[in-house]
Protein backbone atom coordinates (compact mmCIF):
# COMPACT_ATOMS: atom_id res chain seq x y z
CA UNK A 1 0.00 0.00 0.00
CA UNK A 2 1.40 3.40 -0.99
CA UNK A 3 2.30 5.58 1.98
CA UNK A 4 0.51 8.92 2.00
CA UNK A 5 2.45 12.15 1.64
CA UNK A 6 3.57 13.88 4.82
CA UNK A 7 4.38 17.34 3.41
CA UNK A 8 1.38 19.17 4.89
CA UNK A 9 1.65 17.11 8.08
CA UNK A 10 5.22 18.32 8.45
CA UNK A 11 3.98 21.89 8.02
CA UNK A 12 1.39 21.22 10.72
CA UNK A 13 4.20 20.27 13.10
CA UNK A 14 6.30 23.29 12.12
CA UNK A 15 3.36 25.67 12.55
CA UNK A 16 2.78 24.37 16.08
CA UNK A 17 6.47 24.84 16.93
CA UNK A 18 6.10 28.38 15.59
CA UNK A 19 3.19 29.00 17.96
CA UNK A 20 5.32 27.80 20.86
CA UNK A 21 8.03 30.19 19.69
CA UNK A 22 5.56 33.09 19.49
CA UNK A 23 4.78 32.65 23.15
CA UNK A 24 8.42 33.08 24.18
CA UNK A 25 9.02 36.15 22.01
CA UNK A 26 6.72 39.18 21.74
CA UNK A 27 4.04 37.53 23.92
CA UNK A 28 6.47 37.06 26.81
CA UNK A 29 9.11 39.74 26.27
CA UNK A 30 7.08 42.34 24.42
CA UNK A 31 8.04 43.88 21.11
CA UNK A 32 11.50 45.54 20.97
CA UNK A 33 11.37 49.14 22.12
CA UNK A 34 13.18 52.05 20.53
CA UNK A 35 15.72 51.89 23.36
CA UNK A 36 16.31 48.16 22.82
CA UNK A 37 16.84 48.69 19.09
CA UNK A 38 19.35 51.46 19.76
CA UNK A 39 21.14 49.43 22.44
CA UNK A 40 21.20 46.08 20.60
CA UNK A 41 20.19 46.60 16.95
CA UNK A 42 21.21 43.13 15.77
CA UNK A 43 19.55 41.29 18.64
CA UNK A 44 16.35 43.33 18.38
CA UNK A 45 16.21 42.90 14.60
CA UNK A 46 16.73 39.13 14.81
CA UNK A 47 14.03 38.86 17.49
CA UNK A 48 11.67 40.88 15.30
CA UNK A 49 12.43 38.81 12.20
CA UNK A 50 11.75 35.57 14.11
CA UNK A 51 8.43 37.02 15.28
CA UNK A 52 7.33 37.69 11.71
CA UNK A 53 8.49 34.26 10.60
CA UNK A 54 6.44 32.63 13.35
CA UNK A 55 3.39 34.94 13.36
CA UNK A 56 2.00 33.10 10.32
CA UNK A 57 1.54 29.92 12.36
CA UNK A 58 -2.10 30.40 13.38
CA UNK A 59 -3.13 31.41 9.86
CA UNK A 60 -1.23 28.42 8.44
CA UNK A 61 -3.06 26.09 10.81
CA UNK A 62 -6.44 27.42 9.64
CA UNK A 63 -5.38 27.44 5.98
CA UNK A 64 -4.48 23.75 6.27
CA UNK A 65 -8.04 23.07 7.42
CA UNK A 66 -9.34 24.91 4.36
CA UNK A 67 -6.85 23.17 2.08
CA UNK A 68 -8.26 19.75 2.93
CA UNK A 69 -11.73 20.90 3.95
CA UNK A 70 -13.29 20.08 7.31
CA UNK A 71 -15.46 16.99 7.16
CA UNK A 72 -17.79 17.29 10.15
CA UNK A 73 -18.66 13.97 11.73
CA UNK A 74 -19.99 13.21 15.19
CA UNK A 75 -17.06 10.96 16.07
CA UNK A 76 -14.50 13.53 14.91
CA UNK A 77 -16.18 16.32 16.86
CA UNK A 78 -16.37 14.27 20.05
CA UNK A 79 -12.73 13.25 19.67
CA UNK A 80 -11.72 16.89 19.21
CA UNK A 81 -13.70 18.01 22.27
CA UNK A 82 -12.25 15.15 24.31
CA UNK A 83 -8.72 16.23 23.37
CA UNK A 84 -9.45 19.79 24.50
CA UNK A 85 -10.95 18.71 27.84
CA UNK A 86 -8.23 16.10 28.37
CA UNK A 87 -5.63 18.86 28.51
CA UNK A 88 -7.56 21.83 29.86
CA UNK A 89 -9.75 20.04 32.42
CA UNK A 90 -7.39 17.11 32.98
CA UNK A 91 -4.37 19.31 33.77
CA UNK A 92 -6.51 21.44 36.10
CA UNK A 93 -7.70 18.37 38.02
CA UNK A 94 -4.10 17.17 38.43
CA UNK A 95 -3.03 20.59 39.70
CA UNK A 96 -5.92 20.56 42.19
CA UNK A 97 -4.92 17.10 43.42
CA UNK A 98 -1.27 18.08 43.98
CA UNK A 99 -2.33 21.31 45.68
CA UNK A 100 -1.03 23.74 43.05
CA UNK A 101 -4.48 25.13 42.23
CA UNK A 102 -7.61 25.60 44.34
CA UNK A 103 -10.82 23.93 43.27
CA UNK A 104 -13.21 26.80 42.64
CA UNK A 105 -15.61 28.29 40.10
CA UNK A 106 -12.90 30.36 38.45
CA UNK A 107 -10.81 27.25 37.84
CA UNK A 108 -13.78 25.39 36.36
CA UNK A 109 -14.53 28.33 34.08
CA UNK A 110 -10.91 28.42 32.95
CA UNK A 111 -10.88 24.66 32.35
CA UNK A 112 -13.93 24.96 30.10
CA UNK A 113 -12.35 28.04 28.42
CA UNK A 114 -15.21 30.29 29.54
CA UNK A 115 -12.71 33.09 30.18
CA UNK A 116 -10.62 35.05 27.69
CA UNK A 117 -8.10 32.21 27.53
CA UNK A 118 -8.43 29.63 24.79
CA UNK A 119 -9.52 32.15 22.15
CA UNK A 120 -8.21 29.93 19.34
CA UNK A 121 -10.24 26.95 20.53
CA UNK A 122 -13.47 28.95 20.54
CA UNK A 123 -12.82 30.55 17.14
CA UNK A 124 -11.83 27.24 15.58
CA UNK A 125 -14.84 25.43 17.02
CA UNK A 126 -17.09 28.09 15.48
CA UNK A 127 -15.36 27.54 12.14
CA UNK A 128 -15.80 23.79 12.61
CA UNK A 129 -19.54 24.12 13.19
CA UNK A 130 -19.96 26.44 10.17
CA UNK A 131 -17.78 24.39 7.82
CA UNK A 132 -20.68 22.34 6.33
CA UNK A 133 -22.30 25.61 5.21
CA UNK A 134 -18.99 26.90 3.87
CA UNK A 135 -18.33 23.64 2.04
CA UNK A 136 -21.79 23.78 0.47
CA UNK A 137 -21.19 27.36 -0.67
CA UNK A 138 -17.84 26.44 -2.24
CA UNK A 139 -19.46 23.47 -3.99
CA UNK A 140 -22.40 25.46 -5.38
CA UNK A 141 -20.68 28.78 -6.15
CA UNK A 142 -18.91 29.45 -9.42
CA UNK A 143 -15.22 30.29 -9.48
CA UNK A 144 -16.06 33.93 -10.17
CA UNK A 145 -18.57 34.14 -7.31
CA UNK A 146 -16.11 32.68 -4.83
CA UNK A 147 -13.35 34.98 -6.06
CA UNK A 148 -15.56 38.06 -5.67
CA UNK A 149 -16.54 37.02 -2.16
CA UNK A 150 -12.87 36.60 -1.20
CA UNK A 151 -11.82 39.93 -2.74
CA UNK A 152 -14.68 41.72 -0.98
CA UNK A 153 -14.03 40.00 2.32
CA UNK A 154 -10.28 40.65 2.49
CA UNK A 155 -10.66 44.22 1.25
CA UNK A 156 -13.20 44.86 4.01
CA UNK A 157 -11.10 43.08 6.65
CA UNK A 158 -7.93 44.91 5.57
CA UNK A 159 -9.65 48.24 6.08
CA UNK A 160 -11.70 47.61 9.22
CA UNK A 161 -9.78 44.72 10.76
CA UNK A 162 -6.21 45.80 10.01
CA UNK A 163 -5.62 49.45 9.06
CA UNK A 164 -8.31 50.63 11.48
CA UNK A 165 -8.60 47.74 13.97
CA UNK A 166 -10.52 49.89 16.48
CA UNK A 167 -13.25 50.64 13.94
CA UNK A 168 -14.93 47.31 14.71
CA UNK A 169 -14.48 44.55 17.27
CA UNK A 170 -15.64 41.47 15.41
CA UNK A 171 -12.43 40.95 13.40
CA UNK A 172 -10.38 41.29 16.60
CA UNK A 173 -7.17 41.57 14.62
CA UNK A 174 -7.70 38.13 13.11
CA UNK A 175 -8.37 36.47 16.48
CA UNK A 176 -11.93 35.66 15.48
CA UNK A 177 -14.05 33.04 13.78
CA UNK A 178 -14.98 35.46 10.99
CA UNK A 179 -11.31 35.85 10.07
CA UNK A 180 -10.91 32.07 10.18
CA UNK A 181 -13.82 31.77 7.73
CA UNK A 182 -12.01 34.04 5.28
CA UNK A 183 -8.82 31.97 5.56
CA UNK A 184 -10.76 28.73 5.17
CA UNK A 185 -12.47 29.93 1.97
CA UNK A 186 -9.18 31.30 0.63
CA UNK A 187 -7.46 27.93 1.02
CA UNK A 188 -10.42 26.12 -0.58
CA UNK A 189 -10.29 28.51 -3.53
CA UNK A 190 -6.54 28.10 -4.06
CA UNK A 191 -6.83 24.31 -3.80
CA UNK A 192 -9.64 24.18 -6.36
CA UNK A 193 -8.72 26.97 -8.80
CA UNK A 194 -5.13 27.92 -8.00
CA UNK A 195 -3.80 25.91 -10.94
CA UNK A 196 -5.24 28.55 -13.26
CA UNK A 197 -3.03 31.29 -11.81
CA UNK A 198 0.71 31.39 -12.48
CA UNK A 199 1.34 33.25 -9.21
CA UNK A 200 0.19 30.19 -7.27
CA UNK A 201 2.18 27.73 -9.37
CA UNK A 202 5.71 28.84 -8.71
CA UNK A 203 8.48 26.46 -7.70
CA UNK A 204 8.46 25.64 -3.98
CA UNK A 205 11.79 27.42 -3.46
CA UNK A 206 10.25 30.56 -4.97
CA UNK A 207 7.25 30.26 -2.63
CA UNK A 208 9.66 30.00 0.29
CA UNK A 209 11.62 32.99 -0.98
CA UNK A 210 8.42 35.08 -1.13
CA UNK A 211 7.66 34.02 2.45
CA UNK A 212 11.06 35.13 3.77
CA UNK A 213 11.11 38.35 1.71
CA UNK A 214 7.77 39.39 3.20
CA UNK A 215 9.04 38.60 6.70
CA UNK A 216 12.17 40.65 6.00
CA UNK A 217 10.13 43.59 4.71
CA UNK A 218 7.89 43.45 7.78
CA UNK A 219 11.01 43.50 9.96
CA UNK A 220 12.38 46.56 8.15
CA UNK A 221 9.03 48.36 8.45
CA UNK A 222 8.87 47.52 12.14
CA UNK A 223 12.33 48.91 12.88
CA UNK A 224 11.64 52.10 10.90
CA UNK A 225 8.23 52.62 12.53
CA UNK A 226 9.54 51.91 16.02
CA UNK A 227 12.55 54.22 15.73
CA UNK A 228 10.31 57.02 14.47
CA UNK A 229 7.60 56.35 17.08
CA UNK A 230 4.93 55.72 14.44
CA UNK A 231 1.67 54.26 15.72
CA UNK A 232 1.30 51.98 12.69
CA UNK A 233 3.89 49.61 14.17
CA UNK A 234 1.22 47.76 16.17
CA UNK A 235 -0.71 46.58 13.11
CA UNK A 236 2.27 44.82 11.52
CA UNK A 237 2.08 41.59 13.53
CA UNK A 238 -1.67 41.00 13.82
CA UNK A 239 -3.23 38.00 12.09
CA UNK A 240 -5.52 40.10 9.88
CA UNK A 241 -2.52 41.81 8.24
CA UNK A 242 -2.44 41.11 4.47
CA UNK A 243 1.32 40.59 4.79
CA UNK A 244 0.83 37.88 7.42
CA UNK A 245 -1.94 36.23 5.39
CA UNK A 246 0.04 36.22 2.13
CA UNK A 247 3.21 34.94 3.76
CA UNK A 248 1.21 32.17 5.47
CA UNK A 249 -0.37 31.23 2.15
CA UNK A 250 2.98 30.98 0.37
CA UNK A 251 4.41 28.84 3.14
CA UNK A 252 1.46 26.48 2.66
CA UNK A 253 1.95 26.52 -1.13
CA UNK A 254 5.63 25.70 -0.68
CA UNK A 255 4.93 22.59 1.39
CA UNK A 256 2.04 21.53 -0.83
CA UNK A 257 4.49 21.08 -3.74
CA UNK A 258 7.17 18.99 -2.05
CA UNK A 259 6.96 15.24 -1.60
CA UNK A 260 7.79 13.76 1.77
CA UNK A 261 6.63 10.39 3.03
CA UNK A 262 7.17 9.45 6.66
CA UNK A 263 5.10 7.36 9.04
CA UNK A 264 6.74 9.12 11.98
CA UNK A 265 5.79 12.58 10.70
CA UNK A 266 2.19 11.48 10.14
CA UNK A 267 1.98 10.00 13.64
CA UNK A 268 3.54 12.99 15.39
CA UNK A 269 1.36 15.42 13.42
CA UNK A 270 -1.77 13.75 14.85
CA UNK A 271 -0.75 15.14 18.23
CA UNK A 272 0.29 18.60 17.04
CA UNK A 273 -2.70 20.37 18.54
CA UNK A 274 -1.85 18.85 21.91
CA UNK A 275 1.25 21.06 22.07
CA UNK A 276 -0.97 24.15 21.90
CA UNK A 277 -3.47 22.78 24.41
CA UNK A 278 -0.78 21.69 26.85
CA UNK A 279 1.37 24.81 26.99
CA UNK A 280 -1.56 27.28 26.72
CA UNK A 281 -3.37 25.70 29.65
CA UNK A 282 -3.88 28.30 32.39
CA UNK A 283 -2.08 25.89 34.73
CA UNK A 284 0.99 25.32 32.54
CA UNK A 285 1.44 28.74 30.88
CA UNK A 286 2.91 30.47 33.97
CA UNK A 287 5.62 27.78 34.20
CA UNK A 288 6.21 27.94 30.45
CA UNK A 289 6.75 31.70 30.62
CA UNK A 290 8.89 31.43 33.75
CA UNK A 291 11.30 28.93 32.16
CA UNK A 292 11.48 30.89 28.91
CA UNK A 293 12.14 34.12 30.81
CA UNK A 294 14.90 32.42 32.80
CA UNK A 295 16.60 31.30 29.58
CA UNK A 296 16.34 34.77 28.10
CA UNK A 297 17.61 36.48 31.25
CA UNK A 298 20.58 34.19 31.91
CA UNK A 299 21.90 33.62 28.39
CA UNK A 300 22.68 35.77 25.40
CA UNK A 301 22.80 35.61 21.60
CA UNK A 302 23.31 32.19 20.00
CA UNK A 303 23.23 30.26 23.29
CA UNK A 304 19.87 31.81 24.18
CA UNK A 305 18.38 30.97 20.76
CA UNK A 306 19.68 27.39 20.95
CA UNK A 307 18.36 26.79 24.46
CA UNK A 308 15.02 28.39 23.60
CA UNK A 309 14.72 26.14 20.55
CA UNK A 310 15.54 23.03 22.61
CA UNK A 311 13.01 24.12 25.25
CA UNK A 312 10.29 24.55 22.63
CA UNK A 313 11.01 21.17 21.06
CA UNK A 314 11.04 19.52 24.51
CA UNK A 315 7.61 21.00 25.34
CA UNK A 316 6.27 19.84 21.98
CA UNK A 317 7.58 16.29 22.49
CA UNK A 318 6.29 16.16 26.06
CA UNK A 319 2.81 17.20 24.90
CA UNK A 320 2.97 14.60 22.12
CA UNK A 321 3.93 11.94 24.62
CA UNK A 322 1.09 12.90 26.98
CA UNK A 323 -1.29 12.89 24.03
CA UNK A 324 -0.63 9.19 23.51
CA UNK A 325 -2.48 8.60 26.77
CA UNK A 326 -5.34 10.72 25.44
CA UNK A 327 -5.42 8.66 22.24
CA UNK A 328 -5.40 5.40 24.21
CA UNK A 329 -8.18 6.48 26.59
CA UNK A 330 -10.31 7.80 23.72
CA UNK A 331 -10.04 4.44 21.96
CA UNK A 332 -11.26 2.72 25.12
CA UNK A 333 -14.17 5.15 25.40
CA UNK A 334 -15.01 4.75 21.74
CA UNK A 335 -15.14 0.97 22.12
CA UNK A 336 -17.90 1.29 24.70
CA UNK A 337 -20.29 2.99 22.27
Amino acid sequence: MKQRLSNIELLRIISMLMILALHVNFFLLGSPSKAEINLSPIGATVRTFLEFVCIVAVNVFVLISGWFGINVKKKGLLSFLYQILFFYLGVYIIFVIIGEKPFNLNGIEEAFFLKKTGWFIKSYLCLYFLSPVLNMFVEKATERQLKLVLISFFAFQSLYGWLYPDATKYFAGGYSAISFIGLYLLARYIRLYGKDFKIFNLKPQHDLLIFFVICLLETIFFVIFRINNLAFVSILWIYSSPFVIISALYLLLCFSKIEITSTSINKIAKSSFSAYLFHSSFCIMPFYKQIAWSIYRNHSSIVCLLLMFLFIVAVYLLATLIDQLRIFTWKQIDKQK
